[in-house]
C-alpha cells in the first residue's frame, strides 16, 4: 500500500506527528518531502540549464569533490600506515573515481545520492614490498538516482527509546516494480542534513534555490514579453469613421482595418493608409528594462550567496567593496566546503572503505593486521589561506625560536616539498647577493662603454685638430705671399 500521506501536510505541529504515527501503523510508503521536488518533477534538469545556477553548482561540487584525496592510517605505526597504502592503491584502481565522487557530491542539493559499488576479486600486489593475493577490489561506483529509492518502515513501535526502523526499496526497471534492497552493503548513500523532519531523505539547497530559479524563469518571460514594447514601442492608430468608404462599415470593421494593415507593417515594415487616418509611435522608457535587470542581477546575486555562501566567485576578490568583506566571505565559502569535505569523507569511509575492508579480512589477518583499526578516507584539499598572512605567522614564529615542521609549513604555503632531483631555487641571501654582483657587473658595463665613447671623442678631436693644424699654416702662408 503506498499513500502519499504527506502531500499538503506541513511538517510540523501536530499535522506532522499524526502524518508519521500513520505512516508507522500502517506501513505505507515515505513519500520524499523535498517540495521542489513534487512540485516540478524535472527540476534538477532544468535548473542545470540555467547558466548561473550551473556555474554555480559545479563550482561546489568541483571544490568539494574534485579535489585530490589520500588514505590515512587511524595510528602513527608501521602497521598503520602499511594498512593504509593497501587501501589507497586499492582505491586508486576505482574507474573515473572523480566523476563519482563529483555525482555523490550532488546530494548537498538534492538531500541524497547513491551509488552501487561494483567489484571483484583479482589477483594483484597492492604493495611492492608485498607478494601479489586475492583481493576484492572496488572496480567502479555506478550512479543511481534517488527517485528510484522509496523508505518503507519495517518495525512498528519505539525499542529502547530508538526510532522505528525503516528499509530501502529500489524501483526495478524491467520488472517495473519495488524491490527490497538486499546487499545494503554495496550502496554508496550520502545524505545531506538528514534530521528526522526530513525522514530519512535528507534536506538539500535544491527547495530554497526551486523558488529563486522559479522566480527568475518568471522575470524572464515578463522581460521577453516587454522586449518588443522597449524596441518598437507602442503603435496607436486613429481612425476616421465618416471618411470615405467607411459608410458602409461599422466602426470595429474600420478599427480592424487599420488593425490588419498595422500587423503587415510589422511583419514588412510598410503601411499604407488612408489620408484622414492617423499613426503614433508611443516609445516608453527603459525604466522597465532596468527593473527586470535589476531583478535579475539581484536573483543572481542570491543564488551565489547560497550555494558559495558568498557573493563573490569563489577564491576570487569583489571589484569594489572593502578587502575585510572579501576576506571575511571568502572565509565563510571556505569553512562551508571543508564542512561538505568532513562530510563526503565519512561517506566514503563507512561504505567503500568499509566494504573493502571487511572483504579481506583473511588477507589483512595473514600479513598481520587484524589488530589495526580501519583507516579512512580524507580529502587533502584544506582551507586556503592568505599566503601573505601565513608567511607572517611562520617568519614572526621563526624569529621567536618557535620550531616548526617544515611539511607543516609547506601546506601552509600551498606549496610541496621539493624531491632530491628538482631544481632548487636560491636562498634569499644567495638571491640578493647575485643581484647585487649583477648590479655591479652592469655598472663596470656602463663605465667601460662610457669610457670607451670618452675615449673615441677624445681621438676624433685630435684628429680634427690635426686636420686643421696644415691648413691654417697654408692660410698663413697665403697670406704672407700677398703681402
Amino acid at each position: 500500500m503506498s499513500v502519499p500521506i504527506l502531500r499538503g501536510i506541513a511538517p510540523h505541529g501536530d499535522l506532522y506527528n499524526r502524518a508519521l504515527s500513520a505512516i508507522y501503523k500502517y506501513h505505507i510508503r515515505i513519500i520524499d518531502p523535498d517540495y521542489a521536488l513534487q512540485n516540478e518533477p524535472e527540476v534538477w534538469e532544468k535548473m542545470w540549464r540555467d547558466p548561473k545556477i550551473a556555474q554555480a553548482m559545479r563550482q561546489r561540487l568541483h571544490a568539494v569533490g574534485g579535489g585530490p584525496w589520500v588514505i590515512e592510517g587511524a595510528g602513527k605505526t608501521e602497521e598503520d600506515h602499511l594498512a593504509a597504502e593497501i587501501c589507497e592503491t586499492a582505491m586508486k584502481k576505482i574507474r573515473r573515481f572523480n566523476e563519482s565522487r563529483f555525482e555523490l557530491c550532488q546530494a548537498i542539493f538534492r538531500g541524497r545520492s547513491y551509488a552501487y559499488i561494483e567489484g571483484g576479486r583479482t589477483t594483484t600486489r597492492l604493495h611492492p614490498e608485498l607478494e601479489p593475493m586475492s583481493w576484492w577490489i572496488p572496480k567502479y561506483l555506478q550512479d543511481i538516482d534517488k527517485r528510484r529509492f522509496q523508505i518503507v518502515p519495517t518495525r512498528v513501535g519505539w525499542l529502547d527509546g530508538q526510532p522505528i526502523k525503516v528499509t530501502e526499496q529500489l524501483w526495478n526497471v524491467s520488472k517495473a516494480e519495488w524491490e527490497d534492497v538486499v546487499d545494503k552493503r554495496a550502496i554508496v548513500r550520502f545524505v545531506y542534513a538528514n534530521e528526522e523532519a526530513r525522514l530519512g531523505y535528507g534536506r538539500g539547497l535544491m527547495e530554497s534555490l526551486y523558488f529563486m530559479w522559479w522566480a527568475k524563469q518568471t522575470i524572464w518571460e515578463e522581460g521577453l514579453q516587454g522586449l518588443e514594447r522597449w524596441s518598437q514601442g507602442i503603435i496607436v492608430g486613429k481612425v476616421n469613421t465618416m471618411r470615405e468608404g467607411a459608410a458602409d462599415t461599422n466602426n470595429l470593421g474600420v478599427a480592424q482595418e487599420l488593425l490588419d494593415v498595422l500587423h503587415e507593417m510589422r511583419s514588412r515594415h510598410v503601411i499604407v493608409t488612408g489620408t484622414d487616418d492617423e499613426i503614433d509611435v508611443i516609445t516608453g522608457g527603459m525604466e522597465g528594462h532596468q527593473i527586470v535587470m535589476e531583478m535579475l542581477r539581484y536573483i543572481d546575486s542570491c543564488i551565489l550567496g547560497l550555494i558559495m555562501g558568498s557573493t563573490l566567485p569563489f577564491g576570487g576578490q569583489e571589484m569594489e567593496g572593502s578587502f575585510a568583506r572579501s576576506e571575511t566571505e571568502t572565509e565563510t565559502s571556505e569553512r562551508l566546503m571543508q564542512f561538505d569535505r568532513n562530510m563526503l569523507d565519512e561517506t566514503l569511509s563507512e561504505t567503500l572503505l568499509r566494504l573493502f575492508w571487511n572483504q579481506n579480512k583473511a588477507n589483512f589477518k595473514k600479513l598481520g593486521l587484524s589488530e589495526v583499526d580501519m583507516p579512512h578516507f580524507k580529502t587533502t584539499q584544506q582551507e586556503r589561506e592568505n599566503a601573505q598572512i601565513a608567511a607572517t605567522i611562520i617568519s614572526t614564529c621563526l624569529a621567536a625560536g618557535i620550531k616548526l615542521k617544515a611539511d607543516e609549513v609547506y601546506q601552509k604555503l600551498g606549496f610541496t616539498k621539493p624531491g632530491e632531483e628538482d631544481d632548487i631555487i636560491e636562498t634569499p641571501q644567495d638571491i640578493q647577493l647575485g643581484m647585487q654582483q649583477e648590479q655591479m657587473a652592469q655598472q663596470e658595463q656602463m663605465a667601460g662603454e662610457q669610457g670607451g665613447e670618452e675615449e673615441q671623442q677624445q681621438q676624433e678631436q685630435q684628429q680634427q685638430q690635426q686636420e686643421q693644424q696644415p691648413k691654417e699654416k697654408k692660410s698663413e702662408s697665403k697670406a704672407k705671399a700677398a703681402s
